[in-house]
């Protein structure tokens, strides 16, 4: 992170306008220099943000009086047709008084290009600059207003104080309505491809999502989940996909003692952590009564103290599980499961971080989580585990910015962490992966009651029965969906077992199991769709819009 030394205060006479000492003189005024850093450095990289925020946001909205030069030097330049990056601006800096004794201004401009990370957000930083620039603007106009207060002329009414002062008001008033107006379009010529990876873990998680990870009891939910931790936290691929390092924050609101055990055998397996992971010691739960918002309270501090001991924002938050998160609450309860997803956003929100909450499935594990369908309407990812006796599959069900489909798959593997007082043995376990075949080459055979019942969904959709997903919360656009009642049906004709109704029950029951545990169907609800399988290699885009 750049550092800049803080600017004075809006006054720097010591007194207050009226004369007297007063200890508001020693705030800070509102600024936030990390984002004018961000932002000058985006157009170092591209010239093309500085016309995204040009139209709104004006050099004396900088705090810093050298980004204020900086940024205009740069409009110069670029409103000339040439290019402004720190050796085009060299010229105009390279005798400018130095930072500090380590760091002239050509070094810093350099830094401040190299330290970029994204393009797309120019426009939040430009906003965020431009908003603080005006609550600076407000605290000098009440200063004025206490100034004039006190020195005005016996002859100076009141009421021609007031009007002095309104007038100032409405003045500031009406730009900063026309700049927001402004701000509010980004026209076609403005709007670019982002090139910068912001992920957290690439087609899964990102900065500020909200996701979920979810399977039965005893597939392994929250050793998957402190896996991804460990990942994380140590900057390591997540099972093939690339992942940004972050300080991880683990609420395990459920058996501390194995909790502590597993987290020890990640240790032992990964390698020491350091500050980059912590588990929360304190009970936070989540509910929606005003022990749920001190929780909450307490997560957003404890994130952001783990962020100063690491030295960096923290990037991912575990909740495990929802179940004691929202103890007191109804999981089928519409409110109350929009209260926690309050909570959880607003974790999100004020940590930056993305928050992982561990769950479990409903009583029928093909219709998704348990509880009310809130949750999985407000969440960016949804992550599950499904067990087959000892292999579990990682399957996405929903994503932001990816594709629904298989991640990985997995077996326990045990560890041993030593001796009790006792002389037994304390074990627990790790994720072991296990590779898979394509997932291409497990279609069952023809014959079968699962081959039969998959033969005719495709000649459901040959036919035309089927119906394009458009905006579906869960299918990816385009998928055919089909009535899982008129899918029931046709297997029926076909006889996927003797015939019997009982029976063809059952065969149909098994087979739906078997497509979906093969990833070869998908379903929500009353729906279901074929699963479009991605080509080995194939760059994950934005295919499954949120």
């Amino acid at each position: 992170m750049l550092r800049r030394e803080h600017q004075p205060g809006l006054r720097q006479n010591g007194a207050s306008a009226s004369g007297y000492s007063d200890e508001r003189e020693h705030r800070q005024p509102p600024h936030n220099i990390p984002a004018e850093q961000a932002l000058l450095g985006a157009i170092f990289v591209s010239n093309k943000a500085y016309g995204r925020v040009s139209g709104f946001l004006d050099p004396q909205h900088f705090y810093d009086p050298l980004h204020h030069q900086i940024y205009e030097t740069a409009g110069t330049l670029i409103a000339e047709g040439k290019v402004a990056d720190p050796i085009t601006l060299l010229p105009f800096f390279e005798h400018h008084e130095p930072i500090d004794a380590n760091t002239s201004v050509p070094v810093y401009l350099g830094l401040l290009a190299v330290q970029a990370t994204t393009i797309i957000k120019v426009r939040d930083y430009a906003c965020t600059i431009r908003d603080l620039s005006i609550r600076r603007r407000t605290i000098l106009l009440a200063e004025d207003m206490q100034k004039l207060a006190y020195e005005t002329p016996a002859d100076f009414s009141p009421s021609q104080q007031i009007a002095e002062h309104q007038k100032r008001l409405i003045a500031l008033d009406g730009e900063t309505r026309e700049r927001d107006s402004a701000s509010a379009l980004e026209f076609d010529d403005q709007i670019m491809i982002e090139t910068s990876v912001d992920a957290l873990v690439k087609g899964v998680l990102h900065p500020g999502d909200v996701a979920a990870l979810y399977g039965e009891s005893g597939v392994g939910k929250t050793f998957a989940a402190i896996d991804l931790a460990y990942h994380v936290a140590l900057g390591q691929p997540w099972h093939g996909r690339r992942v940004r390092q972050a300080p991880v924050l683990y609420v395990g609101l459920e058996g501390v003692r194995g909790l502590r055990h597993r987290i020890a055998a990640y240790r032992q397996h990964m390698g020491y952590a350091g500050r980059m992971l912590a588990r929360l010691t304190i009970h936070a739960p989540l509910n929606k009564t005003e022990v749920g918002k001190s929780g909450e309270n307490i997560i957003i501090e404890q994130a952001k103290l783990l962020g100063r001991a690491a030295d960096k924002p923290v990037g991912l938050i575990i909740i495990d599980t929802l179940a004691r998160a929202i103890a007191g609450d109804d999981e089928n309860s519409a409110r109350d499961m929009a209260a926690f997803v309050d909570r959880v956003s607003a974790i999100a929100r004020e940590t930056g971080a993305a928050v992982l909450v561990v769950h479990h499935p409903g009583k029928d594990g093909t219709r998704g989580m348990r509880g009310s369908y809130a949750l999985f309407a407000a969440c960016d990812a949804v992550i599950k585990i499904s067990g087959n006796g000892d292999l579990r599959d990682v399957a996405t069900e929903k994503v932001k910015e990816g594709m629904i489909g298989p991640l990985f798959s997995y077996t326990l593997k045990p560890v041993s962490l030593g001796t009790d007082e006792d002389g037994d043995e304390i074990t627990s376990c790790t994720v072991e992966p296990v590779l898979q075949p394509d997932r291409k080459a497990q279609r069952p055979r023809p014959e079968t009651p699962a081959g039969k019942a998959l033969n005719e969904l495709e000649q459901m959709i040959i036919t035309g029965a089927g119906v394009p997903a458009q905006g579906h919360l869960r299918a990816p656009d385009g998928a055919m969906l089909i009535a899982r009642a008129n899918w029931r049906s046709a297997c029926r004709q076909r006889c996927l077992s003797d015939g019997t109704p009982e029976n063809e029950k059952k065969a149909f029951q098994r087979a739906v199991a078997t497509l979906l545990s093969a990833n070869l169907i998908s379903d929500y609800g009353d729906v279901v769709w074929p699963i479009t399988q991605r080509r080995r290699g194939q760059d994950d885009g934005d295919y499954n819009g949120h």
